[in-house]
């Protein structure tokens, strides 16, 4: 699968390309914390825009013509995004400010013959409701809330019992 993708890839993105990345960028080492929770992440590619400023490059390799609910306003694909706003908010020592967020499908799309890219606006207040949401389920964990019967969506196969 590989030997069709990353050539159609290549072909279609080649005089695109920037040297300046940083490629499976690991918070890990940064001790980045919300409370007393360590958050960490692992970023496959940040793009150096200048004066500071980064575009953070998740890749998929998902089928792009079925994802339009995971960009979307309570996306998965757009939550990560927003995490690794966070991540980069709350890292001392990272230098940089993340201005947007990209999803890059490596597979083709069978609707446009062409592979797709969806960059994402990450707004202050997507993280600061990110982080309360973490912050919540956080302390729910610590309380051992997760452990309670009659917690849940009672819609999802780990709920519906």
């Amino acid at each position: 699968m590989a030997e069709t993708i990353l050539p159609s890839y290549y072909h279609q993105y080649r005089d695109t390309f920037s040297s300046q990345v940083l490629l499976e960028y690991d918070f890990r080492p940064h001790n980045v914390t919300l409370g007393d929770l360590r958050l960490t992440g692992k970023i496959d590619k940040i793009e150096l825009l200048g004066s500071s400023q980064v575009n953070v490059i998740d890749y998929k390799t998902s089928n792009p013509d079925t994802k339009a609910k995971a960009l979307g306003p309570q996306g998965e694909y757009r939550r990560q995004l927003v995490f690794y706003k966070l991540l980069t908010e709350l890292a001392d020592q990272f230098p940089y400010t993340m201005v947007s967020g990209e999803i890059d499908f490596l597979q083709i799309s069978a609707k446009t013959g062409k592979h797709l890219k969806k960059r994402l606006i990450v707004t202050d207040h997507g993280t600061a409701e990110l982080k309360k949401t973490i912050e919540q389920v956080w302390q729910e964990i610590k309380a051992l809330r997760f452990l309670e019967k009659d917690v849940g969506c009672g819609e999802c196969q780990y709920c519906v019992v």
